[in-house]
């Protein structure tokens, strides 16, 4: 069949993916229940976009993706994928130049890139390093592995090989080691997740590089979102956008689907891993941030002091880490904050109030900072030192009243005041002085007499009895 746009998603197919026409433009077999590919799949010089999400496909992609040379967008997520990525390299072309025509020979082999712009493949069994392939992919913006198997470090040359990415998700794998610096090379990029892996070491100090994170609402290309793509045929043309696909981002407390807009979430999350050390304070210069999340780590040290300068910034998780301190007094002024959590850390201080912060989980805002035994004040029912009792807590303070540390404290103040005070008027008044000995005088005369008239008459009543 001679056709270039073949849409078939959402129904019952089977079976393998058929030998595609070698006209076929864009394919979208996605919401099957497709098992596989054809062994000798080859036959698609022109193909630009496979859309094959939430199928049942197993094994191994498919070498026949190397010699897709226009591919631009491909999504596989949601399948049973397993094994590596084709290395696509010098070796694989060979190959395919033993077997393919002469036409195409002369294409492929002078082709040593790849286009593709967009690589979905989260929610698989991918296993293996970081996939070698991507270094063919220099015009890559979207790079989706999340959900996989995939282990080892991260390579220095992504931010060299991949400079155009907008999006770098790799949650849920096994990815270990330090998170390169070479990562904040990465001009363009949006969003950062590399939650749920074994990541350690400090956070990179250059997050300012993050240039796309320090603007506000920055304007997007719209052809840089694979959720409109586009194709304009000789007589037609058509949205070919992932209308039907979305990306799960943890924001807020909960799993959010983002679609056309997820080009417009600005999200840093390194959240369940092992890092150490201090929040970066260049993180506060990135004041296009929306989701910042950093939980469940071993970070340290103070919450930045400038990260009132988050203006942005919707949700924000430093939780289940190690960082001690005062709560910053800017928080307060984080206007588009609609969830917080510090809760389980050392956190130490009055709580602040006021603005943004007394809008938060009003129906639990204690579980905002629980953990943290050092915190006092509202909403936490422990009372900071010198507060006064409000309204709602003058019956509990009537029942038990002033604490006994309270009441010594107070002692021991009036004590040492009263005494300074005596001491200070006898060395600097000649008058009080002579006033005071003159009365230590007549005090002593009176005991005196008194002691001798109390020692007679007893004396006496011996004497006589």
């Amino acid at each position: 069949m001679s056709v270039e746009i073949l849409f078939l998603q959402s129904n019952h197919l089977t079976g393998l993916l058929p030998q595609l026409p070698r006209t076929i433009v864009f394919l979208d077999i996605s919401r099957n229940c497709l098992s596989g590919f054809v062994p000798s799949n080859s036959q698609a010089p022109s193909l630009e976009a496979v859309v094959l999400f939430s199928n049942c496909i197993i094994g191994a992609i498919p070498r026949s993706f190397c010699q897709w040379s226009n591919l631009r967008l491909l999504d596989l997520s949601n399948n049973l994928l397993v094994g590596q990525l084709p290395d696509c390299g010098r070796k694989e072309q060979r190959r395919w130049h033993n077997t393919s025509n002469n036409t195409s020979r002369v294409r492929i082999t002078s082709h040593f890139g790849l286009e593709v712009r967009t690589l979905l493949l989260r929610n698989n069994s991918l296993s293996g390093g970081f996939p070698s392939l991507l270094r063919r992919c220099r015009n890559l913006l979207f790079l989706d592995l999340a959900q996989n198997k995939l282990s080892g470090d991260l390579p220095a040359w992504i931010s060299d090989r991949m400079a155009a990415l907008i999006m770098l998700r790799l949650r849920s794998n096994n990815f270990s080691g330090h998170v390169p610096i070479e990562i904040t090379g990465l001009l363009a990029l949006r969003i950062l997740d590399l939650a749920n892996n074994t990541f350690y070491g400090d956070i990179p100090q250059s997050l300012v590089n993050f240039e796309a994170l320090t603007a506000i609402n920055e304007a997007v290309d719209p052809e840089n979102n694979p959720f409109t793509e586009e194709y304009i045929g000789a007589m037609s043309y058509d949205n070919m956008g992932l209308t039907g696909d979305s990306l799960s981002v943890v924001i807020k407390g909960q799993v959010l689907a983002y679609r056309e807009n997820s080009v417009y979430l600005m999200s840093i999350d390194l959240s369940c891993n092992s890092l150490t050390g201090q929040i970066p304070e260049d993180i506060t210069s990135l004041v296009g941030l929306i989701n910042l999340n950093l939980s469940s780590n071993f970070l340290s040290g103070n919450i930045p002091y400038k990260i009132g300068n988050l203006q942005a910034l919707e949700s924000l998780d430093l939780s289940k880490n190690q960082l001690s301190g005062e709560i910053p007094l800017g928080l307060s002024n984080l206007t588009s904050l609609s969830y917080m959590n510090l809760s389980y850390n050392g956190l130490s201080g009055r709580i602040p109030l006021g603005r943004q912060l007394d809008t938060l989980k009003t129906d639990d805002p204690a579980s905002m900072y629980i953990g943290n035994p050092g915190l006092c004040g509202r909403p936490l029912p422990k009372q900071c030192l010198g507060d006064q009792p409000t309204q709602g807590d003058s019956v509990r303070w009537d029942t038990y009243g002033p604490s006994q540390m309270d009441i010594l404290f107070s002692l021991i103040v009036g004590f040492v005041v009263g005494l300074w005070m005596v001491l200070c008027g006898l060395v600097f008044m000649k008058k009080w002085r002579y006033t005071y000995f003159r009365l230590l005088d007549k005090l002593s005369d009176k005991v005196y007499v008194i002691s001798v008239v109390t020692w007679h008459k007893w004396s006496r009543n011996i004497g006589e009895n």
